[in-house]
């Protein structure tokens, strides 16, 4: 009898537990995220609990349901887009979404593509509406605008801005400000950087150098190791890069051929012309660039060339004599030669 009690009382404990724990906020006070939460015209109760737990905002949309009818509340919502967060007590949320002080301006998505340069991610986000040219300028400008974020010093050391604006999609707010949008950018950089590296930044312009050639290199993301260690192979032995990449960037714009006048140039970020990394990042390197930057394949390859069979695919080689016989075959194929 004793048994069949305390089994009882611990089933009625446990239930109890289980449901108090749907009323409490999804993480503790003071730890969690805000987000935009929109309330469309003609959502009822039910449908903004379901939305409400779907984006992670409350643990039981039934939990909201129940408060909302004991209180009163569930038919006062204000439709419109509110800044809400998931460690707000049940009742305080609610309230929010019925008085509306919580209204947040308007929010912009926006996503920045892998490998692009800082100037052609300012000008995503100049039209998006998202700042303007002349305030992003004025922080690339400042040189002591880097040193005096909260970042770690590795990356305040960073050269400029080049490559840490990390490539994602993000939500902005529609009257964030220039330097707000950078420090967001460049804080998903440090997030994504420092998983891959167990927080280590000791060689974070280089590794993220390297990242930037591979990206710019390489369409097939199993082939980005491999190029990797072609980079890594030529600095070994004090040989020239010769990044395509690189010449890109120098010419500030994508050329689907490259001439030999372009090969010329004189600069820093002239891997054709001086041996070795060039300054820093010429452009922003994804997640999957990174890795490969960070774990290189082994190999001994120190050329490769387009297989212009249009999957953006390449063919590796260790000896200079099967580069241009690779080379060759891939023009032949491809009906250039």
């Amino acid at each position: 009898m004793k048994k069949g009690f305390a089994f009882l009382l611990l089933i009625v404990l446990g239930v109890g537990g289980y449901v108090y724990l749907q009323f409490q906020p999804v993480v503790s006070s003071g730890i969690g995220s805000e987000t935009a939460f929109t309330i469309s015209e003609g959502s009822g109760g039910v449908k903004i609990a379901q939305d409400l737990e779907s984006a992670g905002i409350i643990r039981s949309q039934y939990a909201f349901r129940y408060i909302a009818k004991q209180t009163g509340l569930e038919s006062q919502f204000r439709p419109g887009t509110y800044r809400v967060r998931n460690d707000q007590p049940l009742e305080a949320l609610m309230l929010g979404l019925t008085k509306g002080p919580g209204l947040l301006r308007e929010t912009i998505r926006v996503t920045i593509p892998e490998g692009y340069t800082l100037d052609e991610i300012i000008e995503v986000l100049v039209d998006h509406n998202l700042g303007n040219q002349e305030g992003y300028e004025a922080i690339i400008g400042d040189e002591s605008w880097l040193m005096s974020q909260d970042f770690p010093e590795e990356v305040q050391a960073f050269n400029s801005l080049e490559g840490i604006l990390f490539p994602e999609t993000y939500e902005f707010f529609a009257d964030d400000s220039e330097a707000k949008i950078f420090t967001k950018m460049i804080g998903q950089f440090i997030q994504v950087y420092g998983a891959l590296a167990d927080d280590d930044f000791t060689k974070a312009n280089q590794v993220t150098t390297l990242a930037s050639m591979i990206q710019g290199e390489g369409k097939v993301a199993e082939e980005f190791p491999l190029i990797a260690s072609v980079f890594l192979n030529r600095t070994d032995i004090k040989m020239p890069l010769q990044s395509c990449a690189t010449i890109q960037f120098v010419l500030g714009q994508r050329k689907e051929r490259l001439l030999n006048a372009d090969l010329e140039i004189d600069s820093p970020y002239n891997t054709y012309m001086y041996a070795g990394f060039p300054p820093g990042p010429v452009g922003s390197p994804g997640k999957t660039a990174l890795l490969a930057a960070l774990f290189p394949a082994e190999t001994t390859y120190l050329f490769f060339t387009s297989n212009l069979d249009g999957t953006g695919s390449h063919t590796f080689t260790e000896t200079y004599e099967d580069h241009l016989a690779a080379t060759h075959a891939a023009r032949k194929k491809a009906g250039e030669e």
